[in-house]
């Protein structure tokens, strides 16, 4: 053959890979053996030098990873914390966010915190103002719930049923009337709440009774209000005087 490679042994016993080359014109030939160990011996250094490249670049991707986890774990739990205590209405504090997510959530929080804050100021303004109307008014307003308990007493009712508001709250809106006439207001407020009286007029007059059990007469009017979970039921009372009634 004019020329080949192939793996032989030395006279020492030595395993070589032995190439030969033929010429030609003259029949001479050139042979070149090179030990075997030689020629593995580049590959397993660069077989090591890749497994530990590889191995190394993969440890500090798990460490990177290890630090992205804490790190997002910690901002995550602080954001928590900072939003836990705005249920105790503890002034919101952010963390100092490590990524950029963790500052964008932050600040939805902290818009969040400062429109609930709104919305509380806006509520307890308008029961304040409520609470400053049911208490200006002249005549006496007392509201009951579907079960026909007493859940508002303005203060003009107090003085015309001389009872406290925190006597008469949750007290039947019937232990308002004289006993005879019970059975007829508790039927008004169920055709009230039937939709058959949504409203009363207001010279309707009725009997009343006293916490002291002194009877009085009032012009009254009644309304319902749909609201969440059932009805209210309105009653505003102004008395009339014995002279008018005489």
């Amino acid at each position: 053959m004019p020329e080949d490679a192939v793996q032989s042994v030395t006279l020492e016993g030595v395993p070589v890979v032995t190439a030969f080359s033929r010429s030609p014109h003259y029949g001479w030939a050139v042979v070149i053996g090179i030990p075997e160990s030689e020629l593995a011996a580049p590959l397993v250094r660069s077989s090591g030098v890749l497994l530990a490249g590889t191995g190394g670049v993969l440890l500090l991707i798990v460490a990177l990873a290890w630090w992205m986890a804490n790190s997002l774990g910690a901002s995550v739990e602080a954001l928590g914390s900072a939003v836990r205590a705005m249920g105790h209405h503890a002034k919101l504090k952010l963390p100092e966010p490590v990524f950029q997510e963790a500052r964008q959530l932050g600040l939805a929080f902290a818009h969040a915190h400062a429109a609930l804050d709104d919305a509380h100021a806006a509520l307890a303004q308008g029961e304040e103002r409520m609470r400053a109307i049911l208490a200006a008014a002249t005549e006496a307003i007392v509201t009951a719930d579907d079960a026909g308990r007493i859940v508002l007493f303005n203060p003009a009712a107090e003085k015309l049923f001389r009872l406290h508001a925190e006597d008469a709250l949750g007290s039947p809106i019937e232990s308002l009337v004289p006993q005879p006439a019970r059975a007829a207001h508790a039927a008004m407020r169920q055709r009230a709440a039937q939709g058959l009286t949504r409203q009363m007029a207001g010279g309707r007059v009725i009997e009343g009774v006293r916490a002291d059990g002194l009877h009085f007469r009032a012009q009254a009017s009644i309304s319902v209000a749909e609201v969440r979970g059932g009805r209210l039921y309105t009653i505003m009372l102004r008395e009339v005087p014995a002279a008018a009634h005489a």
